[in-house]
C-alpha cells in the first residue's frame, strides 16, 4: 500500500482511535470537542464538493458525495452521536484535542506529508484516507465487471 494511504496520515483517524479509547475507558479525555470541530470542517469540505459536483456533474462526483457521507457518518456522526448524550467538555479536553493535533502537525512534518488541499486529492481520487481508497478500489472494481 502506497504511503498516501496510512491511517496516521489522517487526523480524523486519530480521532476516531482516541474515541474508541475513550469508550472502553482506556483513555480518560473526551474526544467530544475533537469531533465537534472534526464535523464542521467536514461540513465545509462536503458543501465545497457539492459546488463542484454541480459545477462538473460527472457520475464521480456523485460517488464522491455518496462516499463522504458514509465515512463521515461512521468515523464522526456516531462517535458525537453517543458523545453528546453522555459527556460535556471541559478545558482539559479541549486542550488535549490542541495537544493532539499538534502532535499530529509534528508527525506529518516529520515524514514531510502535509495536505493543503485535502478537497482536491478527494475529487481527484487521490484522497490520503484508507477507507476512500478502499471504496474507490470496491467503485472500480465493481463498475469493471
Amino acid at each position: 500500500m502506497e504511503d498516501k494511504y496510512r491511517f496516521d496520515f489522517v487526523f480524523s483517524y486519530w480521532i476516531f482511535v482516541w474515541f474508541i479509547l475513550y469508550y472502553y475507558k482506556i483513555i480518560l479525555y473526551s474526544p467530544l470537542f475533537a469531533l465537534i470541530i472534526g464535523l464542521i470542517y467536514n461540513i465545509f469540505l462536503y458543501l465545497y464538493l457539492i459546488y463542484k459536483y454541480i459545477k462538473n456533474k460527472t457520475s464521480y462526483n456523485l460517488f464522491v458525495l455518496f462516499d463522504f457521507i458514509i465515512v463521515n457518518f461512521f468515523i464522526k456522526i456516531l462517535p458525537l452521536y453517543y458523545l453528546i448524550y453522555v459527556e460535556k467538555n471541559n478545558d482539559y479536553d479541549i486542550q488535549i484535542t490542541l495537544l493532539l493535533f499538534l502532535l499530529f502537525i509534528i508527525w506529518m512534518f516529520i515524514n514531510r506529508k502535509i495536505y493543503i488541499n485535502n478537497y482536491k486529492l478527494i475529487i481527484i481520487k487521490q484522497s490520503s484516507t484508507p477507507i476512500y481508497n478502499l471504496l474507490f478500489y470496491y467503485y472500480n472494481y465493481n463498475n469493471q465487471i
